[in-house]
């Protein structure tokens, strides 16, 4: 019998018996306890294992359809398995806005996917930063589309014309467009801090990754929001508004000094116009437990200019496991020149 499991989650599996030789190259769908699934669509095969990897006579050992495997990286498919768990969740944690439309726009902190990425078709949501009592109570919303803005055929190709998503929705002027001022309407007002979309004049972000939801109106009001897929069920949410700091792990301390003294290195030669923040600064502004696991999330972020003034949010997700953290991924909101 022969299995490799490459890094990429794709098997490759030969058995060989006296009357026959079963042969299976296709990616793992599953797995169920110990056990995984490959193949595709609705082809599977299932693959017991009775003895998960462990250390025997300075190797690896595992038995897989009641055979017993050795290799020395036997144990590669469980490390690659608890990564993509990871991943997944990274994938499952959205940040965003949600209007008195009844509108939600939102960004996932997995934007190397760019436009492949698959956005569920609902989502449970929670104010991220406002303690207002009508903004912290879940709600559920639907997928309505993926942003797309508008393009215009110029004499070398097509030039695209960003929305200004706060304009769209009656909460502030076009900074995109100055000369185009908010509309008069009904009174509506931010709950918290303002909106997760802000933008510097003249500075217009492109939304080709952003998925815009649909919940019920509430005519008034419009604070930030953090989203979950429905099947991702989360517990315990916890509000903590900033008022507490991140704690840093050992290898980001030594990462934000050697950004520091980079910093100081240019500021000494002159070429900082604004004081830079760093991860140090981060505060913690939402937790929650992710039901059915010993796993939860942790949400926090700090805002700098770098020292040459260009304004960014940065939002950091943590996946914990008590105060450990297991995967860390970042989502920047740029703001513009200041």
């Amino acid at each position: 019998m022969y299995l490799q499991i490459l890094e990429n989650g794709r098997v490759k599996y030969k058995r060989q018996t006296r009357f026959a030789t079963t042969e299976i190259t296709a990616p793992i769908k599953e797995f169920q306890g110990d056990h995984f699934v490959v193949g595709f669509a609705f082809i599977k095969t299932r693959f017991e294992v009775s003895e998960p990897p462990h250390q025997e006579g300075g190797g690896w050992s595992m038995v897989v359809d009641g055979v017993r495997l050795t290799r020395s990286n036997a144990s590669a498919i469980y490390e690659s398995r608890i990564e993509r768990e990871y991943d997944d969740i990274v994938k499952s944690v959205f940040l965003g806005q949600v209007y008195p439309s009844g509108n939600i726009y939102l960004r996932t902190f997995d934007e190397i996917a760019g436009d492949s990425f698959f956005w569920p078709g609902s989502i449970t949501y929670h104010s991220l930063m406002s303690n207002h009592h009508t903004a912290v109570k879940f709600g559920d919303a639907s997928f309505v589309k993926t942003m797309k803005d508008p393009r215009e055929r110029t004499r070398y190709g097509y030039r695209i014309l960003p929305v200004y998503i706060p304009y769209e929705e009656g909460m502030q002027d076009d900074v995109c467009n100055p000369t185009r001022e908010l509309k008069e309407g009904p009174v509506k007002k931010y709950l918290d801090s303002g909106d997760f979309f802000d933008s510097a004049f003249y500075h217009c972000d492109v939304n080709d990754s952003v998925a815009v939801y649909t919940c019920a109106p509430n005519k008034r009001f419009s604070f930030q929001v953090v989203a979950f897929p429905k099947e991702l069920e989360i517990e315990n949410p916890n509000l903590l508004l900033g008022l507490t700091k991140r704690p840093l792990t050992l290898e980001e301390r030594k990462a934000v000094q050697r950004q520091k003294e980079e910093v100081k290195s240019l500021d000494e030669k002159g070429e900082c116009t604004t004081v830079a923040r760093f991860l140090d600064e981060a505060r913690q502004f939402f937790t929650a437990d992710i039901k059915g696991s010993d796993l939860r999330i942790r949400i926090s972020m700090y805002q700098s200019p770098g020292c040459a003034g260009h304004l960014a949010r940065y939002y950091i997700l943590d996946i914990l496991r008590g105060n450990t953290p297991l995967k860390t991924a970042e989502l920047v909101k740029v703001e513009g020149v200041i």
